[in-house]
């Protein structure tokens, strides 16, 4: 960016899990078959997982990677008990938390 567009907006952007919400970054690959992407998005809403931004790859060689950060702020389950359900899920080749463990 400019410098003229760094100093007019920085004190105006924010890390979004700077507050109180509980973010989550995960990184799944998925097979490429219909539906699993919706399965996977159900999976979270089941959760009570909150998505915040997803970005999903072009299938390559029967597989989709997918990266999404959700929150759990208004979740009663664990970051670990929400990537074991989503390894559970139809599809799902795997799923890893790609934030460092940090929330």
């Amino acid at each position: 960016i400019s410098r003229t567009a760094f100093y007019k907006y920085k004190d105006f952007v924010f890390k979004y899990s700077a507050g109180n919400v509980s973010s989550l970054n995960l990184s799944a690959v998925l097979s490429d078959r219909a539906g699993v992407f919706s399965a996977l998005t159900a999976a979270l809403y089941k959760c009570g997982a909150n998505i915040i931004t997803l970005n999903q790859g072009l299938p390559e060689n029967g597989t989709a990677a997918v990266a999404i950060t959700v929150s759990l702020a208004a979740a009663d389950i664990t970051p670990e008990e929400l990537l074991e359900r989503l390894t559970k899920v139809d599809g799902v080749i795997s799923v890893k938390r790609i934030d460092g463990g940090k929330q």
